[in-house]
């Protein structure tokens, strides 16, 4: 070969070279600076993370200490851990409500607005799964904390937080915020790291079958009311009547001692009955009791 073709021949592999050198250099900042999509959400000092599933971009459950958004008598010292199934967190999470408050305008309040569930569907089943999970690890001073968000209008994100724990034989829902209208991200973060922390809520609890709402409202220029739910989930997972049961101490109720209607067989409530024992969530004593009672409906 010519001596000259040589020369070029080698200047043209050496430009490759550089070329793809090049390439893959500027490739790789490129995606540096891209990042991951969507890069794991920071987690405050007092909590500690359950599952992968359990922390996701647009919603979490997790764990957490004691909370500043809280009064100092509300010091975790709970009656965990606790091993409910996802199952059971289906029947819990569907039983709760939720109602618009009536706002005041100047003279005279706007009614309130209608009952609806509090979750979707899709919320239900995410939270059904990962409370599951968070419950069983919990330590009787963590919270077990939840976040859901969701797109309301255009650039509104609107977010739910709250925490759950159990007592004694009573679950408790403290609901402190509901479909709060969210712009600014960074407000957004701030409520996302502090979830027991209550922003402007203008919707309540409504007390179902089994269910007390424990109300502490804080009046001021703008109001802001901290939902609690006390929940006795035994006799709701046995689908059974209301009665005049023992409320927790200091609770208010307005509920409705109406029969409940039957969804589950006598043979499905005497097995739920069974797997509480089993689970350690009733004594045997308890679980005689009720079930001299439940068979006292045949």
């Amino acid at each position: 070969m010519p001596h000259g073709l040589t020369q070029i021949s080698r200047t043209t592999r050496a430009c490759v070279v550089v070329a793809m050198l090049t390439g893959g250099l500027i490739a790789s900042l490129l995606q540096g600076c891209a990042g991951p999509p969507h890069p794991p959400r920071p987690i405050c000092e007092n909590c500690r993370m359950v599952c992968g599933e359990c922390e996701e971009q647009d919603r979490f459950v997790r764990l957490q200490g004691s909370s500043p958004g809280l009064q100092r008598d509300r010091v975790p010292n709970f009656s965990h851990p606790v091993s409910l199934r996802p199952e059971d967190w289906e029947i819990i999470l569907s039983s709760v409500r939720v109602q618009r408050q009536g706002e005041p305008v100047v003279f005279f309040s706007l009614p309130k607005g209608p009952i609806s569930n509090a979750l979707t569907q899709d919320e239900i089943e995410y939270l059904s799964r990962t409370l599951s999970l968070a419950f069983a690890q919990a330590q009787p001073t963590e919270w077990v904390v939840f976040g859901l968000s969701r797109p309301g209008a255009p650039d509104v994100s609107e977010i739910t937080t709250g925490g759950w724990f159990m007592k004694e034989s009573h679950l408790h829902l403290l609901l402190a915020n509901y479909r709060y209208a969210v712009t600014a991200p960074n407000v957004r973060e701030l409520v996302w790291e502090n979830p027991l922390s209550s922003q402007i809520n203008v919707y309540e609890l409504v007390p179902g079958d089994h269910q007390t709402v424990i109300q502490d409202q804080k009046d001021g220029l703008l109001r802001t009311t901290v939902n609690e739910l006390s929940i006795a989930y035994q006799p709701l997972l046995l689908d059974e009547p209301l009665s005049t049961s023992a409320l927790p101490n200091g609770s208010s109720s307005s509920l409705l001692l109406q029969p409940q209607s039957k969804h589950l067989s006598m043979e499905e409530r005497l097995k739920t009955l069974k797997r509480l024992r089993d689970q350690g969530l009733i004594t045997e004593e308890e679980y005689r009791s009720t079930r001299s009672r439940l068979l006292e409906q045949l």
